[in-house]
C-alpha cells in the first residue's frame, strides 16, 4: 500500500473514533461518560436508565476479589394488580460475582425531597438468606449484613430490588445514583459519574 493510501486510511479511522464520542484505553476499554435515557416501559410504567462505561480496572486475581463495574442502573415505577405503587431499582454489572464475597456491595443514594443531599439509601449485597448465600437488598447495610429487606430478583448480571413507594415517602420524582463499593468501603464506580440521574 502506498504512503498516500496509508495516510487516508489513518485519517478515516481517526474520524470514525472521534464521531463515536468516546476514547479507548490501551486495553480497548471505553472511557466515556454516563448517559441517561427516559422511556415508557410496558404497561405505561415510567423508566429512567443510566448507562455507564466499562471503566473499572480488573485489579484482581479471582472473582471474589473483583470490584463490581456498573453497566447500567435504572428506576422504574409501576402499580401492581392490587393497586400497590412500587419502585423497581435495577443495577446491571459488566460481570456480577454473586455468592463469592461479603465485602463488595452496591449502594443506591436516593433524593426523594429535592434536598441538597441523599435522604434515603438502598443496599444490594451478598448476604445469608435462609441458610444459603445470595444477593439481598434492603434499607440498611452494616457489618456485612443487609436489614429491612425487600424482594430482589437476580437475572444474569442484573439485580432488581422492589421497594414500596410509600416507604420512601417521595415529594417529587426520585433522583438516584449508584455507588459500587470494594474493599474497605472504597467507591470504585459511580453511575452517573457526576450528580444525579432521574431528576
Amino acid at each position: 500500500m502506498r504512503r498516500h493510501d496509508v495516510l487516508i486510511a489513518i485519517f478515516i479511522a481517526a474520524a470514525i473514533i472521534s464521531s463515536e464520542g468516546r476514547s479507548v484505553g490501551m486495553e480497548g476499554r471505553a472511557t466515556g461518560r454516563s448517559s441517561m435515557h427516559n422511556r415508557l416501559a410496558d404497561g405505561g410504567a415510567r423508566m429512567t436508565t443510566i448507562s455507564d462505561p466499562e471503566d473499572v480496572e480488573d485489579a484482581c486475581d479471582t472473582g471474589a476479589d473483583c470490584p463490581i463495574d456498573i453497566k447500567a442502573v435504572s428506576r422504574r415505577s409501576f402499580t401492581t394488580a392490587t393497586g400497590r405503587r412500587m419502585l423497581a431499582f435495577s443495577v446491571r454489572a459488566y460481570e456480577l460475582y454473586g455468592g463469592l464475597n461479603f465485602v463488595m456491595n452496591i449502594k443506591l443514594r436516593l433524593d426523594t425531597s429535592a434536598g441538597p443531599r441523599s435522604d434515603a439509601h438502598i443496599f444490594m449485597a451478598v448476604d445469608e438468606l435462609w441458610g444459603n448465600i445470595g444477593w439481598a437488598c434492603g434499607r440498611h447495610y452494616k457489618a456485612g449484613q443487609v436489614t429491612h429487606k425487600y424482594p430482589i430478583k437476580e437475572r444474569g448480571d442484573r439485580l432488581t430490588c422492589f421497594v414500596p413507594r410509600r416507604e420512601l415517602r417521595p415529594t417529587k420524582r426520585i433522583r438516584f445514583q449508584a455507588l459500587s463499593h470494594g474493599w474497605g468501603g472504597l467507591v470504585v464506580d459511580r453511575a452517573p459519574d457526576d450528580g444525579w440521574g432521574g431528576g
